[in-house]
């Protein structure tokens, strides 16, 4: 009581206790049910079964018991058809032989279940029946000795007329000789059996109860019914305990209506649920039945499963009980914790009814907070300076070793013991990764670029990244292993920070190694010897690891061969206004270029220089560059290209644009020139000498920019312009001379026959001789 009162805040229970008391009872639900399933699938699942084995087993004794039977009957139908007594022809109705007869018969009849056994021949003897009990008018024997309700002597005879196998006659309602009233089966057996014309037949009458008896051994007294059924589903007989006749015809009748194939099934009645047994017979077609009410078929695991629940519910009150215990327990630590933090942050108010926890965690949080601040700014007081002092020791603003070993121990870096050499890493098309990536990421990459050269760089010795704005890249001061060899750890180094960056941020990477020096304030000359290294990019391309040393030589030697013949060649070009030509040239141009040692600016000193020679041809032709072209030429002058590629494509679309200007120049200037080329065209068109190239010749231009200005001009191509004349001038020699074809050939200008036929057709649509026969006046 006392704890309850402890816990109580006014009249509720705290929310951390609840919360906790629910979820241990939750988990105790949870526990108790999957145990229960568990259980109940593993002990009621198989008591259920058993059960149902044990009735389908009793119904297999009924059946066993009663097929017995069947199979005796049948037997001694088989042997009263070998018994030369018993033969039809040797039957005798009167005398000692009448006498031997009955005596056989009840011979036959010892079974507990036959009443009588009686024999009937259809041939001789057909009004006579034999049984064990005497023989009989067969009129006597279903009137007077027998007198079944539902089978007189017409039934009889009708129905073993067609009669050829076996026959179990229904359970029926018999009036004796002596007037006593009974219940029997009659069950006909054709002899001999299975044949298809049989010419007597043995009756076996059978009590109900010797039957009865059976069944009721079976059933010990439950509430429920036994029946034999027929192929057809129509009751042969059956036994019941506490079911009215009523319902038994219902339920026989609803099985007959709904008949199942399953060995165990379940119907409904109007009297109620019944679980239904069916046992087929092994030696007919009848079956074995029995309907049970499910309660009492399941009586047994009801029980136990009712205990099984009470056992449950014991359990579960001792769940919630123990759950309460253990939510005290566990909430007890966070009141005085709440306690003592009101104690100590009075600034932090208990919300009543507050989450107690929540309340922790917000204080924590808070302290959390101002700690998490405190070390950010440490953090980037610390990177700052440390970042300052970095990029003066690359720029070689310390004077002594001993003023720089003070400001590293201030910042706390070690750099004892090592080569140092740097290592700058450039961001390969930099233009391109601005423009196309969030600015977010970007500050990842820069970075990301510091910390994982840092962490990488253990592996060797030590490294500290910086980051350098001037040209977009980040710089690694690299101290290594005396042990080490340089080129083999920069290249592993270098190799894994690309393939990092290529699948993390689809970038490449481009690395400028400087020398390496045993002094650390010579680190300052080994970084501008990365710069140098790196700035090398442009003549090697991206995505590769230049070492100063490899292309020193090349800064050293500014001696190289340029191939003036390609400039002239590029120039030809551009007067000619042959913008196709334009590409080749400027790529053999600098191939021949960074196929020797040259340095970069050597490279870009040429490349401007050939855009200043192509300035000064267009002003030697008098034609204006005009905005567009001049505007190219400043972004030339003005971008700085990464690599000798770009630089390339971009001259190489200057030139082309260059070219297209002076084409349209030219054309401006010779309006005129079409009215020339037609008037020339129509005074030699008739010359089989006339070619594309010596009109162009005539002319002063190029066969492609003729054949494109006389198109322009005309809406025609010239060379079909004249086969057009030239057409004309052959259709009016057709029409009005009789020349020969090879006459009007060399007066219209051709000189092959086969030729000249081809294209007549094909302007015209038919050979020449077809042309002239429609031309001739009929």
């Amino acid at each position: 009581m006392k704890v309850w009162k402890n816990m109580m805040v006014g009249s509720k229970l705290p929310v951390r206790f609840t919360k906790y008391f629910i979820s241990y009872v939750i988990l105790t639900v949870m526990l108790l049910f999957i145990v229960s399933a568990i259980v109940y699938v593993s002990i009621f699942a198989s008591l259920q079964k058993q059960i149902e084995a044990s009735n389908i087993s009793s119904m297999l004794q009924i059946r066993d018991v009663i097929d017995a039977r069947f199979q005796e009957m049948e037997r001694v139908s088989v042997q009263i058809t070998s018994n030369s007594h018993l033969a039809s022809s040797l039957l005798q109705t009167t005398g000692y032989e009448a006498l031997q007869v009955v005596n056989e018969l009840q011979r036959y009849s010892s079974s507990m279940l036959i009443r009588d056994l009686a024999l009937y021949y259809k041939d001789k003897h057909s009004d006579r029946i034999f049984a064990a009990s005497g023989i009989y008018n067969i009129d006597d024997f279903f009137s007077e000795e027998y007198r079944f309700e539902s089978l007189s002597k017409a039934d009889f005879l009708s129905t073993i007329t067609s009669l050829k196998v076996p026959q179990m006659k229904p359970v029926q309602n018999v009036t004796l000789r002596s007037s006593q009233k009974s219940k029997a089966l009659l069950h006909l057996y054709p002899i001999p059996s299975n044949s298809q014309t049989p010419y007597g037949f043995v009756m076996f009458i059978i009590d109900e109860k010797s039957i009865n008896n059976i069944f009721e051994n079976a059933m010990k007294g439950r509430r429920g019914l036994v029946s034999v059924l027929d192929e057809n589903y129509v009751p042969i007989i059956a036994a019941s305990s506490g079911v009215t006749d009523q319902e038994q015809a219902g339920i026989i009748k609803q099985m007959g209506d709904n008949p199942s194939k399953q060995q165990i099934s379940t119907l409904k009645t109007s009297q109620g649920k019944y679980s239904i047994i069916t046992v087929p017979s092994q030696v007919n077609r009848l079956s074995y039945v029995s309907a049970v009410p499910t309660t009492l078929f399941m009586q047994p695991a009801n029980k136990s499963l009712y205990v099984f629940a009470v056992m449950v519910l014991f359990v579960l009150l001792f769940g919630v009980a123990v759950g309460y215990l253990l939510a005290f327990i566990n909430y007890k630590p966070i009141k005085r914790l709440v306690s003592s933090l009101q104690l100590q942050m009075p600034s932090k108010s208990f919300p009543e009814f507050g989450d107690e926890l929540a309340y922790v965690s917000k204080a924590f949080d808070q302290v959390a907070a101002e700690n998490t601040h405190l070390l950010n700014n440490l953090k980037d007081k610390n990177y700052m300076l440390k970042e300052h002092l970095l990029l003066n020791l690359l720029k070689g603003k310390y004077d002594t070793l001993e003023q720089l070993n003070q400001y590293l121990a201030f910042a706390d870096i070690k750099l004892e013991q090592y080569r140092f050499t740097v290592l700058q890493f450039l961001i390969d098309d930099f233009n391109e990764f601005m423009s196309g990536t969030a600015k977010s990421l970007q500050e990842m990459l820069k970075f990301g670029v510091v910390d994982i050269l840092e962490e990488m760089s253990t592996e060797y010795g030590v490294g500290f990244g910086i980051n350098l704005l001037e040209n977009n890249g980040v710089a690694l001061i690299l101290g290594i292993d005396y042990n080490r060899d340089l080129e083999s750890t920069v290249n592993q180094l270098a190799a894994k920070t690309k393939e990092h960056f290529k699948d993390t941020f689809e970038v490449t990477l481009t690395v400028g190694v400087g020398g390496v020096y045993n002094e650390l304030l010579m680190v300052y000359k080994s970084f501008l010897e990365a710069s140098r290294a790196a700035e090398y990019r442009f003549v090697k391309g991206t995505n590769q690891v230049i070492f100063y040393h490899k292309i020193n030589a090349l800064v050293e030697n500014n001696k190289y061969n340029y191939p003036l013949h390609l400039e002239s060649n590029l120039m030809f070009a551009i007067k000619q206004g042959r913008g196709e030509d334009i590409e080749p040239i400027i790529s053999e141009i600098m191939n021949a270029i960074i196929e020797q040692p040259i340095s970069p600016e050597a490279v870009q000193s040429i490349c401007f220089g050939i855009i200043s020679t192509i300035v000064k041809t267009l002003d030697a032709m008098n034609i204006s560059t005009g905005s567009t072209v001049a505007t190219q030429m400043v972004e030339l002058y003005r971008y700085k290209f990464e690599t000798i590629e770009g630089l390339r494509e971009r001259m190489t679309l200057f030139c082309k644009n260059v070219c297209i200007h002076i084409e349209n120049q030219k054309e401006s200037k010779n309006f005129g020139l079409r009215e020339k080329i037609i008037s020339y065209v129509q005074a030699n068109c008739y010359n089989n000498t006339l070619s594309l190239e010596m009109i162009a010749g005539t002319f002063g231009v190029s066969a492609s920019y003729l054949t494109r200005y006389f198109k322009d001009q005309t809406g025609y191509p010239l060379m079909k312009y004249i086969d057009n004349i030239r057409m004309e001038k052959a259709k009016q020699l057709l029409k009005s001379t009789d020349l020969t074809y090879k006459g009007i050939i060399e007066q219209c200008g051709y000189t092959d026959e086969t030729n000249f036929i081809r294209k007549f057709k094909s302007i015209e649509g038919m050979t020449p001789q077809q042309y002239r026969q429609l031309s001739k006046p009929k």
